[in-house]
């Protein structure tokens, strides 16, 4: 079995939300837009790419995967907006306010590179692939610098929302809790 509330040190009454402390007005909006964009996305992947890592070069709506990924870069703005909402008039120290605004850097440091990393495919083709663009000279840096910049930005973007995730649960959810600030 788990530990009770009180056997945590935490009283239920305490992690009731007050007016005062509920979301600000636009963060539920901006990520409840946010998942509905990915899965939107996701479908049309699915229904384009195929379920396995073999890419089954479809169209779906006369457009391709690597159409729907140049519009990743929506739920991440979105993602951005709602994070920025909810952390704009949070009670939170200085370590956490700097590792948000990291974290929204970051963000949105991935929601260009996913757009800039996807724009030279042709709209509705699957004329290029990656190794031809990255072969080419027209934009051989573009993409490449593009996918690092994904690959090390989902990383550090991961590590940054651990402890800005708990600061927040830990003074929201349940204030006595073990990450209550002292």
């Amino acid at each position: 079995m788990g530990l009770s509330f009180s056997e945590k040190g935490c009283d239920p009454a305490d992690a009731t939300v007050h007016p005062s402390e509920s979301p600000p007005r636009g963060t539920v909006w901006a990520w409840g837009s946010a998942g509905l964009m990915w899965a939107l996305v996701w479908f049309h992947g699915t229904q384009t790419h195929g379920l396995t890592a073999e890419n089954e070069r479809r169209l779906w709506l006369a457009t391709t995967w690597m159409d729907s990924s140049k519009l990743l870069c929506l739920p991440f703005a979105a993602v951005t907006v709602g994070l920025y909402l909810a952390g704009r008039d949070a009670r939170i120290g200085r370590v956490a306010r700097w590792l948000w605004v990291m974290l929204l850097l970051v963000i949105a440091v991935q929601a260009v590179a996913v757009l800039v990393g996807n724009w030279p495919f042709p709209w509705g083709s699957y004329e290029l692939t990656f190794e031809e663009v990255e072969e080419s000279n027209r934009y051989p840096a573009v993409v490449s610098t593009a996918g690092a910049a994904q690959a090390m930005g989902s990383l550090i973007g991961t590590l940054l929302l651990v402890p800005v995730g708990l600061r927040w649960c830990g003074r929201d959810v349940c204030p006595g809790g073990p990450f209550r600030r002292r």
